[in-house]
């Protein structure tokens, strides 16, 4: 038997596996791409043009795709962009977008799989759709994981698990540690700065999950008294030290509720621009006092709300949820009264100030 006539049985093999309906499983699933796979010159042309005629029919049939992807088929892109919002069958645009993507890596695909994740009824299709946007490269598709996940429920495997290993932490999901917990209970905030911050904080524990676990739950206090601590320092300018602390305009927004982080980023600014802030121990005050408050203990005035200014029962409705507070002072030895500083706060993965919101905000 010749190469030619071994090419031309193949076509053969494979135009009857398109033309004629599906005898098994296998065929189901796809065409006869081991045939396909064979096809040179005029015979690829052939089948390539099948595929597109039953493209064009409006034939729903995931493997028509699947088949023209791996082809490569160039001449299918234009029809593939307009069936991804055409076809009903989730299954098929699914195909659509994962070849759509292979072939132009077309900004639209993206957007089909995101939706398919969130809204398509049916765990198997929305675990095909996250199956093939796990492969794009790209942070937006961290996010639309993450939002597909919180969407349908944590108990989406599917959708947590394509997430999980496309960060390489397959590992911690069936036995999450602590650290990881707080990070997914954030991931499934109603408040969408909440999210987009603890999707950071999921990459730094992909980073570095050792560290983040070891981590204590007082090793932020620690930070905050190692950072307040500067201001002892005789080689240090307290100046430098404070203006080391002012925001960026972003950190105003992960701080501050959407109807307010505009305006009291307008309103702080005069405090940021004055030239000696005069913050820091005046004479004899060699000691710190620092004390730790949730934005949810500020709200409630409970037992951790007692050492902070009464100022924070009404600013903290202006705060986002999540956000923890420091609150210190400035001491004598074996003294409680001295110069006392609120609003000290780590937030986009660094320290800053925002103090005595009420005053700024006029609450």
């Amino acid at each position: 038997m010749t190469e030619e006539k071994k090419g031309s049985d193949e076509y053969h093999r494979f135009a009857r596996s398109v033309l004629a309906g599906p005898s098994s499983q296998a065929e189901m699933e796809d065409f006869d791409l081991g045939a396909l796979s064979m096809l040179l010159g005029a015979e690829r042309e052939a089948a390539q043009i099948l595929l597109l005629e039953r493209l064009d029919a409006g034939k729903d049939d995931p493997r028509v795709p699947r088949a023209l992807k791996m082809i490569g088929s160039e001449k299918a892109k234009e029809e593939m962009r307009k069936a991804l919002f055409l076809y009903p069958n989730n299954y098929t645009r699914v195909a659509l977008a994962d070849a759509l993507w292979e072939l132009e890596m077309h900004p639209d695909a993206v957007i089909v799989l995101e939706e398919i994740m969130t809204y398509a009824p049916g765990p198997e299709v929305r675990s095909d759709a996250a199956r093939v946007i796990s492969k794009i490269s790209g942070g937006d598709v961290d996010m639309a994981l993450a939002e597909a996940w919180r969407s349908a429920g944590d108990d989406e495997y599917a959708i947590r698990n394509a997430l999980f290993q496309r960060l390489g932490i397959e590992e911690y999901e069936r036995e999450r540690p602590p650290e990881l917990e707080k990070i997914i209970t954030e991931l499934m905030s109603e408040d969408r700065i909440i999210r987009m911050n603890a999707l950071m904080d999921l990459k730094r524990f992909a980073d570095d999950p050792e560290r983040m676990i070891k981590k204590k739950v007082g090793d932020r206090m620690k930070e905050a008294s190692d950072l307040l601590m500067q201001y002892f320092d005789p080689e240090l300018d307290n100046e430098d030290v404070t203006n080391s602390l002012e925001p960026l305009k972003e950190d105003y927004f992960a701080y501050f509720t959407d109807d307010t982080a505009e305006k009291a980023f307008l309103k702080y600014q005069d405090l940021w621009k004055m030239p000696e802030k005069g913050l820091g121990p005046q004479e004899g005050q060699t000691d710190l006092m620092l004390f730790e408050a949730t934005i949810e203990d500020l709200r409630e005035q409970n037992q951790k709300a007692f050492n902070f200014p009464g100022g924070y029962a009404r600013a903290s409705y202006k705060i986002r949820e999540g956000i923890v507070i420091y609150f210190f002072k400035f001491v004598k030895p074996g003294e409680s009264v001295g110069m006392t500083v609120d609003g000290l706060t780590f937030v986009n993965g660094h320290w800053v100030l925002f103090p005595k919101p009420w005053n700024v905000l006029g609450l």
